[in-house]
């Protein structure tokens, strides 16, 4: 059977891993060359030339659409340590020929400003003034380390801030909540009609920080910019990502719910696509140095492949190591893959099979949130699937099962530290019905799934690898995605570091247009200008007041070299 994406035979990505000789055994082609990747790899022309406004981008913009930052906007270079994230506690090689320490370390060094460079500083002042910001850059370039300073300042000046993101991991990375959770979101395409209340803590927040942001679709982008704009007439919001990297989840029926429900204006379900993006007039902030990769030839790969460049996926197959390396999690593009090499793993385990399955009520069309069937035994890998409602655990905390009490009962040693008791839980499917009496919409329960919240976690999708950093991987190169595969690669400092079951196909890279032209226009809109004589005083009131900030801005100089990615 054949792949009708590639054209190639099918291959079995578990069964191909096993042929390797010797388990853990450094592969006589994992060198680093000698030379940079511009010499092996001719680097591509700059984006052609385009309009300079960030709101041309997308047809929806209300209004005049975004202004150009003031001055352009700023090319901030982060340094920062990068979250320590693995499976186990098993020691792992490292190219380099040494090991990795044997217990995780999820502590999270804290930032100071006054070890940040003047382009960081002037990104940090910025939404300390109450600026609406825009902070991009490629994987591993540490806008997490800005979002986590800005945090600190802010709450020192007593403002309240919600920091969130689409997906539990996410959040989970970045200190915060959901989106839907924060913004009290139902599930399915949000629209013009749609029900939006305003409650805690969104109601008391001036300041809202929405990270990894390309995961987010547009409907709920604008259903947030809604509810916002309900709170305060000019709301501050920061949002974070970089939209190069995994576009948002859409089914098929959600697919087509937001073509009808965007009509003739519907382009693509990225929020930069939607109606109220360009209304933010956000400042751009693109930062350009990577602090997660060391390895400069294969940072420069990296870029190439952000940009889309084919001709580099040869260069990552020849450097990567091609046996697997022990202990590291195995990464693939889907479910079936990852499901094969979990359920493997815990049949090596020994012990009782404990067996959980759901519950259904009604009619619950939504999906499975976790699989009807979950199988566990002591010493398994597992990943929690739902927000606690005691605030124990969150959805994307990770751990290892070390018990079970009851029936009904697991008790999951978290990678955080404390030991907890999972129970099953229960999702509710809910339909809007009009009450004539009350002359409003009601929720009304149509379905309900019951299960315990928990999934095996050997291995692991490249959609819930996004925002991780791991000392080292096992990686099927198999993508179908935009971004999927400059996702999957950057998740490792070095080349050494990476694992791949097989050569990577060129066809197997997608870079979405539209996300090219964005980046592009954000990049010509962008000035490197000198931040070291740059200032910014501002006098903050308590919301509901007059927000007052005076800039001293110096000449811009003009911009400098090509698109970095």
């Amino acid at each position: 059977m054949s792949d009708a994406r590639s054209g190639h035979p099918e291959k079995d990505p578990v069964r191909d891993f096993r042929r390797f000789s010797r388990i853990g055994a450094p592969s006589t082609r994992n060198r680093h060359a000698s030379e940079p990747p511009h010499r092996a790899i001719a680097h591509r022309a700059p984006f052609d030339a385009g309009p300079s406004r960030i709101g041309a981008a997308s047809p929806h913009g209300i209004g005049r659409g975004a202004k150009a930052p003031p001055r352009g906007a700023h090319l901030a270079v982060v340094r920062t340590p990068v979250p320590f994230w693995r499976y186990d506690g098993t020691a792992v090689p490292r190219g380099d020929g040494g090991t990795m320490a044997p217990e995780p370390d999820n502590t999270r060094d804290e930032p100071e400003t006054d070890a940040a460079d003047p382009c960081q500083r002037a990104a940090i002042e910025a939404i300390v003034a109450g600026e609406n910001v825009f902070l991009t850059g490629g994987a591993g370039c540490g806008k997490s380390f800005v979002i986590q300073e800005a945090r600190r300042r802010l709450k020192e000046l007593r403002r309240n801030v919600v920091v969130c993101a689409p997906t539990g991991i996410a959040a989970v990375n970045v200190g915060g909540t959901t989106v839907h959770r924060a913004f009290h979101l139902g599930i399915g395409v949000l629209g013009r009609d749609s029900r939006l209340r305003v409650r805690e803590p969104v109601s008391e927040a001036d300041v809202v920080v929405i990270d990894e942001v390309s995961m987010l679709r547009c409907d709920v982008f604008d259903a947030v910019t809604a509810i916002l704009r309900k709170v305060r007439p000019r709301p501050q919001l920061v949002v974070v990502g970089d939209f190069s990297q995994l576009p948002p989840v859409t089914a098929g029926n959600d697919l087509d719910a937001l073509r009808d429900e965007y009509g003739l204006l519907w382009r693509g379900p990225f929020a930069f696509q939607g109606r109220t993006w360009a209304s933010w007039d956000f400042h751009p902030f693109v930062l350009t140095q990577c602090h997660r990769q060391q390895d400069a030839a294969f940072l420069d790969a990296l870029t190439n492949l952000r940009k889309g460049d084919r001709a580099t996926c040869r260069w990552i197959w020849e450097q990567a190591r091609h046996d697997p390396i022990p202990g590291a999690p195995f990464v693939a593009a889907t479910n079936r893959v990852v499901d094969r090499v979990n359920q493997e793993r815990l049949a090596a385990l020994t012990g009782q099979e404990h067996v959980y399955r759901s519950e259904r009520s009604g009619e619950f069309g939504c999906g499975n949130p976790v699989d009807e069937t979950v199988v566990l035994k002591r010493g398994a890998r597992v990943v929690c699937c739902k927000n606690d409602p005691q605030d124990r655990f969150v959805n994307g905390s990770c751990g290892e099962v070390v018990g079970f009490s009851g029936s009904k009962t697991v008790r999951v040693r978290l990678d955080s530290g404390p030991t907890v008791a999972v129970e099953p839980v229960t999702w509710s499917a809910v339909d809007y019905e009009y009450d004539e009496d009350e002359g409003e919409l009601r929720e009304v329960e149509r379905g309900t799934f019951t299960q315990i919240p928990l999934r095996l976690a050997w291995a692991m999708t490249i959609h819930k690898t996004q925002g991780l950093t791991l000392d080292a991987m096992n990686l099927d190169p198999v993508c179908f995605e935009n971004g999927q595969l400059y996702v999957a690669l950057s998740r490792v400092r070095s080349v050494g570091d990476l694992a791949l079951t097989q050569p990577v196909d060129p066809l197997w890279l997608k870079v979405d247009p539209e996300v090219r032209a964005f980046h592009r226009q954000v990049w010509e809109t962008s000035q490197a200008w000198d931040t070291a004589e740059h200032t910014v005083k501002t006098e903050w009131r308590p919301k509901g007041r007059r927000r007052v900030c005076a800039r001293v801005r110096p000449k811009p100089k003009p911009r400098r070299g090509p698109f970095p990615g």
